[in-house]
């Protein structure tokens, strides 16, 4: 866990997720997507960073899905 002292360097953190995660879901890179889930897991508010990312993620597959017509096959 940080110190108290160490939190205000890190609001740079809700960018963090969103900086490669959309390619290693995109590639299935499931062992960097692993690593990047202990490493966000030791930061403070990390994995709630991390869930946020993960659903807009979602929401734009899911637009692209919608607007591709995939689900009409």
């Amino acid at each position: 866990m940080l110190c108290d002292t160490c939190e205000p360097m890190f609001p740079v953190l809700s960018f963090l997720p969103c900086a490669g995660l959309d390619q290693m879901l995109d590639r299935n890179c499931i062992d960097d997507l692993t690593l990047f889930y202990q490493l966000l897991a030791r930061v403070h508010h990390g994995l709630k960073e991390l869930c946020t990312s993960l659903a807009a993620y979602i929401k734009v597959l899911h637009v692209w899905w919608l607007d591709s017509g995939a689900h009409n096959l």
